[in-house]
């Protein structure tokens, strides 16, 4: 089965993050966070882990907030990757989707979901050499306008 049919299920956790939208976004503005990100890599022929840094612009002025991001990540076994996804959800919950590349293995597809305030957890699927599940921990530094308005 090819990249395609790998990857069906990337709108359906979009859709997910989507369908969980915040009405007290109304009340914040535009902004950044910035996330230092540790990833504990299985599902492929071996664990590894992946540290690295993540920084979202997140739009709240939209019936359902939305965000795109950047991020990079550096294992032994893939080297240094790079990612853009974009994303959606409740300031403490979401989903994202995007594209992945390691300069060793090519360009991939992930998606994910996540939970946090300051401290975080995601759950991400990954299909770069191959199929692999990324649970990972993340701390994030939130730079949001009006973030006192978040309760």
């Amino acid at each position: 089965m090819g990249v395609q049919g790998r990857v069906r299920w990337l709108p359906m956790i979009v859709l997910g993050g989507a369908l969980c939208k915040a009405e007290a976004s109304h009340d914040l503005e535009n902004g950044f966070t910035f996330a230092p990100v540790l990833n504990w890599s299985f599902g492929g022929t071996q664990v590894e882990f992946s540290y690295g840094m993540n920084i979202a612009y997140w739009n709240f002025q939209n019936e359902t907030p939305w965000s795109i991001n950047l991020g990079i990540e550096t294992s032994k076994a893939h080297g240094l990757l790079s990612y853009s996804e974009v994303q959606t959800g409740l300031v403490l919950a979401g989903s994202s989707a995007g594209v992945v590349y390691s300069q060793a293995k090519g360009f991939g597809v992930q998606g994910s979901v996540w939970g946090n305030v300051f401290l975080g957890a995601q759950l991400r699927y990954r299909y770069l050499d191959g199929s692999r599940f990324v649970p990972g921990t993340y701390f994030v530094i939130p730079a949001v306008k009006g973030s006192n308005n978040w309760n």
